[in-house]
């Protein structure tokens, strides 16, 4: 057995380059799913694969496998976790490439994107700018793997058990994450292999996130011969829209108002519409704030418009925080100053899996990665830092000292 074991750069960067190079929208993981099992099978790694992909509507479920200590070691049980999907290939129109868009599915017409094509110069990873890399999260996904085949195939130590999932649909508000049965896991402290901070840097804390959907129904007429029996859900939808708390409502909290849609024909008065937002905080009093303001601005559009409108809320996840004397935050400092670099704690009113998670229990900060431009078709990503990051990690899972 190898003892402080550093990672195999070469492998590193080769299973991160062919994981980008595998397109895994949300709902539609299952490629990078088998490449991750059958990369781990030739390892001898078991995986299993739970019934999330059933329950939310996708082709695969959420992986995950545990490796055992392979020394006498006393070290804290840990767990990591990283997403296989991401945004859409290219996020501007939902759709791989070149290929027409499916409103219904979100995805390409022909339903399989082709492959992402991923270009190298020098240190730096990107595509032809027609995509996004992926990084978020395959920068996750190839440090994980390249510890457990520094494990497995090279013959490092492992003083500790290690729980490790790969998660789906994350980028869909945490759903496989919230799917995930926490009692598959020993340990109840870890690290979610997501931050797009550099390296050295995690999120410890995150909002509550709520998405509405605002449902306006009016009365349908023809817009020449009988315009005064009709109630125009469009107007009253666009109204509301204007009137909706939408940016930065407070230091703790965002808004935004992500979509309005209806109406049809220009001589018909329409009779439906649909709005699309969501709200964010630290804060769940100021959360509770923001949906009453909601709802009362609704109810008021509605009486002066004389149509119905529905305000459906859908709960996403709720907000965590780290204290600086956590096990898994204290174990994250202590290991970056120990090798020279000063770790920088942040928070952030994204949210993902670590929202999830650490509402089950499952304590955890958000691990930088050093992603760079993510969810836009200038994403890129540095070798150096994958290493870097990949380093660190092996640093602290590897070490015997905790």
């Amino acid at each position: 057995m190898k003892l402080n074991a550093s990672p195999n750069n070469e492998r590193l960067r080769s299973i991160f380059l062919e994981l980008c190079r595998i397109p895994s929208p949300s709902g539609s993981e299952q490629s990078v799913a088998a490449y991750i099992r059958t990369r781990l099978s030739a390892a001898g790694v078991s995986v299993t694969e739970d019934g999330a992909g059933t329950a939310l509507g996708g082709n695969c479920g959420n992986l995950y496998l545990r490796l055992e200590p392979s020394t006498e070691g006393s070290g804290e049980p840990l767990f990591l976790a990283a997403h296989m999907d991401t945004v859409p290939p290219d996020p501007q129109t939902g759709s791989p490439p070149g290929v027409e868009s499916d409103p219904q599915s979100g995805t390409g017409s022909s339903g399989v994107p082709g492959e992402v094509p991923v270009l190298i110069d020098g240190d730096r990873v990107h595509t032809n700018g027609q995509s996004v890399l992926g990084g978020d999260d395959k920068l996750g996904i190839a440090a994980a793997l390249e510890l457990i085949l520094s494990v497995t195939e090279d013959g490092n130590a492992l003083p500790r058990s290690l729980d490790i999932a790969f998660t789906i649909q994350e980028e869909r508000g945490a759903k496989g994450a919230a799917c995930f049965d926490a009692g598959l896991f020993k340990a109840v402290l870890g690290y979610v292999l997501d931050g797009e901070g550099p390296v050295g840097s995690a999120i410890t804390k995150a909002p509550t996130k709520y998405r509405y959907t605002i449902e306006v129904r009016g009365r349908r007429s023809h817009a020449a011969v009988d315009p005064d029996s009709g109630r125009n859900a469009v107007a009253a939808a666009g109204e509301l829209a204007s009137r909706l708390p939408c940016g930065r409502p407070s230091q703790s909290s965002t808004a935004n108002v992500g979509s309005i849609s209806g109406g049809g024909p220009s001589n018909i008065v329409p009779d439906t519409a649909q709005l699309v937002g969501e709200i964010r905080s630290f804060d769940s009093a100021e959360i509770e704030t923001l949906q009453a303001q909601i709802q009362t601005l609704a109810a008021e559009v509605a009486a002066r418009r004389e149509v119905v409108v529905e305000v459906i809320w859908e709960h996403l996840y709720d907000a965590y925080n780290i204290e600086p004397d956590e096990p898994c935050l204290r174990m994250f400092a202590d290991h970056c100053r120990s090798t020279g670099r000063e770790p920088t704690l942040m928070s952030s009113l994204g949210g993902g899996d670590a929202n999830a998670l650490n509402a089950k229990g499952l304590r955890s900060i958000v691990y930088g990665l050093g992603m760079h431009n993510i969810h836009s078709r200038d994403e890129y990503a540095l070798f150096s830092e994958l290493e870097a990051a990949t380093e660190l990690l092996f640093q602290i899972v590897l070490s015997p000292q905790f």
